[in-house]
């Protein structure tokens, strides 16, 4: 089975700390399973939160398991993704926002889609846990129907793609988050230079 490299990004805005809980369910999955990937992580923190990065640097040299690397960017999500994307070392980047949940199978489906269509911008149907307003099942459907019939899915779907794909599409625009999103921005420099969407 050939192996990809991929780098997970995952920006980390003030005061969150749900990444710590996907943190553990990547640990869980790639220290029990075999996968198709030789990954690495980038977490990257705004400099509102310097303290805590500072914390969590040091707590981090003495962790085990997954190769983590921390970085402190500017405040602000299309800058964080890029800065995370500067510092990775995978020939694939897997954006994630920090509160995702995953499961070992959605890594054999991306590893089966980038073997399919590696030049393609990858990316997931959305679902949220059942623990929240029962009209979340709204957001799932519409997110499905932008995505299928419009072709135009959320970054929260945990887009990936070929790292140098991303910067010849110019990587996420900066203040992308108030011109329509930083993720739609960059789906439509996908549709606009000719790569293809593949769910």
């Amino acid at each position: 089975m050939k192996k990809f490299s991929l780098t997970i990004i995952i920006p980390i805005g003030p005061g969150d700390l749900s990444w710590r809980f996907l943190l553990e369910n990547l640990k869980a999955i790639f220290l029990s399973e075999v996968v198709p990937f030789e990954i690495d992580i980038v977490l990257c923190f705004c400099q509102d939160d310097e303290e805590l990065f500072l914390k969590e640097r040091d707590f981090f040299k003495n962790q085990e398991g997954l190769p983590i690397k921390l970085v402190i960017s500017k405040r602000g999500r299309s800058i964080q993704l890029n800065k995370g994307a500067e510092n990775a070392d995978g020939d694939f980047l897997w954006f994630l926002h920090a509160d995702s949940k995953l499961e070992a199978s959605s890594l054999f489906k991306l590893y089966q889609s980038i073997l399919d269509e590696p030049k393609a911008l990858h990316y997931f149907n959305l679902t949220f846990l059942r623990d929240g307003p029962f009209l979340t099942c709204l957001n799932e459907w519409g997110a499905k129907l932008r995505s299928e019939i419009f072709k135009i899915p959320f970054g929260d779907q945990g887009f990936c793609l070929k790292k140098e794909n991303f910067w010849f599409l110019g990587g996420f625009l900066v203040g992308g988050e108030k011109k329509g999103g930083e993720d739609h921005l960059l789906v439509w420099e996908v549709r606009k230079k000719g790569l293809s969407l593949r769910n």
